[in-house]
This record gives C-alpha cells, sequence and structure tokens, in this order.
C-alpha cells in the first residue's frame, strides 16, 4: 500500500511540474506591460493574441509571425520581439547535418553585424531583438524602430547563408558538381603510386582578427595572447595547374590537441582557392578560425598542417606569446 501511495504521490508531483513548466504566470508588472503592448497593438489596427504558454503577445506583420515575450518586475522590465524563424532541413533530411554547419555560421555572421541577433533551434533559425525598459511608453516608442530591424533580417541571413555555403561546401564533394564555372583539380593517382602534388607552398604567415574582421595584429606582426581572437592563414603557392583548389588546415595546440569547429570535423578550417595561372607564385587568404575570448587561446608553439585533398603539403608553426 505505501508504494502505491509513493507511487501515486510521485505521479501527481510530476504532473504539478509539468503544468508549472508551461503555465507561465505574469507578475501585476508584467501583466500592466503586456496590456500597454495589447492597447498599443490594437491602436495600429493590429489583431494580437496571447500565447497561453508563456504570456507573449503575438501578431503578424506582412504574413510572418511575431511575439513579444515580458520579463521584469517594478523597477525595470525585459520585452524580447521574436521574428517567426526560417526553416533550412526537414527530419530525415540526409544533408541536414551540413545544411545545420551552414546555418549556424550564417548565424554568426547575423550577430557579428547586426542588431537582430539570430538562434537556432532544431532545423530552423529565429531571430530576436531585446530591450529593456523602465517603462511601457518607453519600449512602445522604440518598438517601430526595432521592427524596421527585422525587415531585411531574411535576405542579410539568406545572403550570409550563401557566402557560408561556398565555403563549407568546399569539403561536400556535390559542391564540385555545382559548381559549373571552374573545374576542380583533383588529385591523380595510380595503385601503389603516391598521390601527385598539384600545390607547393613556399611560405606561410599568421594574422589576428576580430569577429568583424579588423585587424588586431597583422601578419608576421606576432600574436600575443592578452589579445588572441581569430587566426588567419595567409599562403604563399604556385599550383601545376589553374583551376579550384582546396586546402584543409589542421591547428594544434601546444599540448597537440587539434582545434576544430566542430564534433566530428577533421580539420581546423577549409578553405577553396581559385589559381588563375600555373607554376607562378601568388597569396592566398585562408578562412579564419577562433574566439571572441582571449582565455580560450593559451600561450606557447601551435603547430600547423596544410593539406592537399588528404596529403600534408606543409608543415609550420606559429607562436602564441
Amino acid at each position: 500500500m505505501k508504494t502505491i501511495r509513493l507511487f501515486l504521490a510521485v505521479a501527481l508531483l510530476a504532473i504539478m511540474g509539468t503544468a508549472s513548466a508551461y503555465a507561465v504566470r505574469l507578475n501585476e508588472y508584467e501583466k500592466q506591460a503586456q496590456k500597454s503592448v495589447v492597447d498599443y497593438l490594437r491602436s495600429k489596427k493590429i489583431a494580437p493574441s496571447i500565447d497561453s504558454s508563456d504570456q507573449s503577445v503575438c501578431f503578424k506583420k506582412d504574413g510572418t509571425l511575431y511575439w513579444i515575450e515580458l520579463k521584469g518586475d517594478e523597477k525595470i522590465m525585459l520585452y524580447t520581439l521574436h521574428r517567426n524563424g526560417i526553416k533550412f532541413t526537414k527530419a530525415g533530411d540526409p544533408k541536414g547535418p551540413h545544411k545545420s554547419e551552414v546555418a549556424m555560421m550564417a548565424a554568426n555572421m547575423v550577430n557579428d553585424t547586426q542588431v537582430v541577433k539570430a538562434y537556432q533551434k532544431g532545423g530552423t533559425v529565429r531571430f530576436c531583438l531585446s530591450m529593456y525598459a523602465k517603462t511601457p511608453e518607453a519600449f512602445l516608442e522604440a518598438f517601430p524602430a526595432q521592427m524596421r530591424a527585422f525587415d531585411k533580417i531574411r535576405d542579410t541571413f539568406d545572403k550570409y547563408y550563401k557566402l557560408c555555403k561556398v565555403r563549407v561546401d568546399s569539403i561536400h564533394s556535390y559542391w564540385y558538381d555545382l559548381d559549373s564555372t571552374s573545374v576542380v583539380m583533383e588529385q591523380r593517382q595510380a595503385p601503389g603510386t603516391t598521390p601527385e602534388r598539384n600545390l607547393n607552398i613556399s611560405r606561410i604567415s599568421v594574422r589576428n582578427l576580430d569577429a568583424n574582421d579588423n585587424v588586431i595584429s597583422d601578419y608576421d606582426q606576432g600574436i600575443r595572447k592578452s589579445k588572441a581572437s581569430f587566426l588567419q592563414e595567409k599562403v604563399t603557392l604556385k599550383a601545376s595547374q589553374p583551376g579550384m583548389y582546396k586546402i584543409g588546415v589542421r591547428l594544434y595546440t601546444p599540448e597537440g590537441k587539434m582545434l576544430i569547429p566542430s564534433k566530428g570535423a577533421r580539420f581546423t578550417t577549409i578553405s577553396t582557392i581559385k589559381v588563375n595561372k600555373a607554376n607562378k607564385d601568388a597569396d592566398y587568404d585562408l578562412m579564419k578560425f577562433g574566439s571572441r575570448d582571449p582565455e580560450d587561446w593559451e600561450p606557447g608553439e601551435y603547430k600547423i598542417e596544410f593539406y592537399e585533398d588528404d596529403t600534408c603539403i606543409y608543415t609550420d608553426a606559429i607562436n602564441i606569446l
């Protein structure tokens, strides 16, 4: 009997916990703010509704769903305006992980360049903009400008997505089939022989950039841990024939651990370059890699390897002081 009673008690707690997790209750100040937002939207001939799960104020503009979440007290209120997301993949899509990688990179570019922020949830990228305000009137005064910030966000994300797709797709064979403007020069290998090298690197240098590609320390100026952010390599190389080439980079910490952008990645970065003339040295900037937080870097010597397809063609080292 005790076992049955205990089971019923646990079940009841689970039900109550589930209910409380989904039934958000607003305090009196949040209710006042919610009412002010609803009244304002109605005055603009916009029909709002309340989402019972989180008490957010929902409305549509030009067929796109938006919602406003409220959280605060008598001193200050946080208003977060959300825009319905862009779905980039469906369940079971074999290219889902690849599309997710591209979408994450594009979302990061949005976050680096726009006031509106992007975040990924499942197969969707969503957008939001937060603002603290002491009164509902202060928020509503800024509301039209906030909405204008969303006007071009879809186009901006699409532009960044296409840019990131070119970068990420350099490690996916089907990209070569889609690229009708250039021929990718692949290694030719006869059975039992060493792969032929098309690229010959003679020199590398590294510079330190911030998240917006501003130069912190230029090539060959040295990189200090206190300012280390995103590292970008420049390679001087020549190719045996013109064409498109992919270059993989593996960067190792002083302890010998390879730095990778995501679980399962085989390289730190993959870059695609276009060589216009054969057997002529030229400089090429490769894709950057790093972190906004200098604490993610440790001082010491970092081994760096360069790959043509899967063959290591050049090895060097850089120092973070």
